[in-house]
C-alpha cells in the first residue's frame, strides 16, 4: 500500500503488523511442509 505514514492511523498499523507476522508464520510453515514432501517422496 503506498499511503504516506502519516495518513495511516495507528491501529491501521497495528493491523498490518499482525498480518505481516500471520503471513511471515504461513511462509514458514509452508517452507516445512514443502520440505517434508520432498524428504517422503524422495
Amino acid at each position: 500500500m503506498m499511503i504516506p505514514p502519516t495518513v495511516v492511523p495507528s491501529q491501521q498499523q497495528k493491523e498490518d503488523t499482525a498480518e505481516g507476522e500471520f503471513v511471515s508464520k504461513f511462509a514458514v510453515i509452508v517452507v516445512v511442509v514443502v520440505v517434508v514432501v520432498v524428504i517422503v517422496v524422495n
